[in-house]
């Protein structure tokens, strides 16, 4: 694992322990911070704000960087200016790029709202049941760890749990079984045999998809089917199949 993975590790182990509340009042500490950096590449004199040590210290050290980055190039601007400047014997100046640390506290701060907004909803907590469809039908399972965030379109906030060796990501995980099967149903597809002429009843297939079909069809092909969506909510939740149990 490289140092940016043992990184991710570490701060997303560090933002998992935090409460919802604490994401949102650290999230805006970050926001802050920014402004902070932003001012004292501004060259004015101002401190940095207080913020939950992350382990890294990450917040202080790319403020106390941008600092002296600003301080060398008030320095080199004098010179260029042609103004005296404090002699520096046996230091050699650089001009330094920190457009890279402000990118990164801006990512860091992104990262801690995209986690509240994922994480708080369902109350995801490690070493406690979690459900997800898989196959067509309820899984239940224990949350063993997040991994990470995929920085893609999604920006999913990726999971593991007991039973499974593929990651999942945490908007496909429930804290209840009675929460996920609400949401069953709620986008239903026609199948090929519905029709307006033949008594209809819903299906979920291998994919977890639910279907509308044409009963005479589904009974055909000793598909399992059922009257309404309730109906369908109800079999999952008394046929949950169990991946994971607590302490193992």
């Amino acid at each position: 694992m490289g140092k940016i993975g043992k990184l991710r590790k570490k701060f997303t182990a560090f933002v998992n322990q935090l409460s919802p509340d604490q994401v949102r009042e650290q999230l805006v500490l970050a926001y802050l911070q920014m402004e902070q950096t932003q001012r004292v590449l501004r060259g004015e004199n101002v401190e940095p704000l207080t913020m939950l040590d992350n382990g890294e210290s990450s917040d202080l050290e790319l403020f106390y960087r941008c600092k002296k980055a600003a301080e060398e190039l008030t320095y080199l601007n004098g010179i260029v200016a042609g103004k005296p400047q404090p002699t520096r014997k046996g230091s050699v100046v650089f001009k330094i790029d920190v457009s890279e640390h402000v990118q990164r506290l801006r990512a860091i701060a992104e990262s801690f709202r995209e986690l509240g907004m994922k994480l708080q909803p369902r109350h995801l907590i490690i070493g406690k049941e979690v459900f997800f469809l898989s196959k067509g039908r309820i899984h239940k399972s224990i949350l063993e760890d997040f991994i990470g965030i995929v920085k893609d379109e999604t920006g999913d906030v990726v999971c593991r749990v007991k039973g499974y060796e593929n990651a999942i990501p945490a908007r496909f995980l429930y804290d209840s079984a009675v929460k996920l099967a609400s949401t069953i149903g709620k986008s239903v597809q026609p199948h090929v045999s519905v029709s307006s002429d033949h008594e209809s009843a819903f299906f979920i297939d291998s994919t977890s998809r639910v279907f509308k079909g044409a009963k005479w069809y589904l009974e055909d092909q000793k598909i399992e089917n059922f009257a309404t969506i309730s109906d369908l909510r109800e079999f999952l939740l008394k046929n949950i199949v169990c991946d994971g149990k607590e302490g193992k």
